[in-house]
């Protein structure tokens, strides 16, 4: 059982997945639950599918609910008296029988009613879900597709930066020194790109990070783009150790505290964003939506004053 079901997912490979997994505890309950939980058929959510039909919640819906029909979404119940998936894992991609195929964890946000014929879960946040597990099986499945599409990467790196310059500004009031947060942007953009999306052209990196700048300061950049390639960042701990060592104010950051952060702004669901490709893309998607999965009033302003955020799901729509 254990690693095989791992073996066609990158989720493995984050490092704030070994984070949260260090004991093996997270690994565990996914193979317990994959395991011994229920798979549900059409029949637990009836009443669901029918409001997905008729709200025309996403121009991707069609296409969703025919993977779930097909056995590639499974929607997976898992909750007993002592133990349940954590909110952290909403969805996995993973190996079965019938190929690799994405489960979602619907016991974390949903019951089982009517002598257990009936799953009482909110349409929108079980059609987010469904949503968001489809497109990151399309994304196991084919990766390239998605990353070619230069409105994505840009959205979701636009995205990316504003999420962490956020948490950062409340600690370290980056904004106050424009060319600091011009830095400190330019590197995160530069770590998204090339270890999140994993881009392998330093050009495209190069001129993308530039532009999550203000000032644009191009021969600072420069030497701050030698200076960052010169050392290995391959994580998000190697990451934050480059950045303190851009000012003295940062000298305290932390990983661990930096997580904690994350979590309490937006949710233990968007955790693996992090480092992990398909849970940024739920949670864009989560937001464009209008669900709850994550804290709405934490997330919508950036998601909203996005460049080309209207794009999202037209171009999506192209490659699918």
């Amino acid at each position: 059982m254990s690693d095989s079901y791992f073996k066609e997912s990158s989720m493995s490979d984050s490092f704030i997945y070994g984070l949260f997994n260090a004991s093996g505890e997270i690994q565990t309950r996914i193979l317990k639950a994959l395991k011994e939980g229920m798979v549900l058929t059409e029949s637990f959510i009836q009443e669901q599918m029918i409001q997905i039909e008729k709200t025309h919640i996403s121009p991707l819906a069609p296409k969703v609910m025919k993977a779930f029909g097909e056995g590639r979404i499974r929607l997976v119940y898992w909750n007993t008296p002592t133990q349940k998936m954590t909110k952290t894992i909403p969805f996995i991609i993973h190996k079965s029988n019938i190929g690799v195929v994405a489960s979602i964890f619907v016991g974390s946000y949903g019951k089982l009613v009517a002598d257990n014929t009936q799953l009482q879960m909110p349409m929108k946040d079980l059609y987010i879900l469904m949503e968001a597990a489809y497109l990151a099986l399309n994304f196991q499945e084919r990766p390239m597709i998605f990353k070619r599409n230069a409105t994505i990467m840009k959205i979701c790196n636009d995205v990316y930066v504003d999420m962490f310059l956020k948490l950062l500004n409340r600690d370290y009031a980056l904004s106050l020194d424009i060319a600091l947060n011009d830095r400190v942007a330019f590197c995160i953009s530069k770590f998204f790109l090339e270890r999140v999306w994993e881009s392998t052209y330093p050009e495209v990196v190069y001129n993308y990070a530039v532009q999550t700048t203000v000032e644009k300061h191009f021969d600072d950049l420069k030497l701050l783009n030698e200076e960052y390639n010169a050392h290995t960042i391959e994580n998000i701990s190697d990451l934050f150790e480059f950045l303190k060592s851009l000012t003295p104010k940062m000298a305290d950051l932390k990983v661990r505290y930096f997580v904690e952060r994350f979590i309490n702004t937006y949710g233990s669901s968007s955790i693996l964003a992090i480092d992990y490709l398909p849970y940024l893309i739920f949670l864009i998607d989560n937001t464009i939506i209008g669900g709850f999965l994550v804290p709405q009033n934490t997330i919508s302003d950036i998601i909203k004053n996005t460049k080309d955020i209207r794009k999202f799901w037209v171009e999506l729509a192209k490659l699918l």
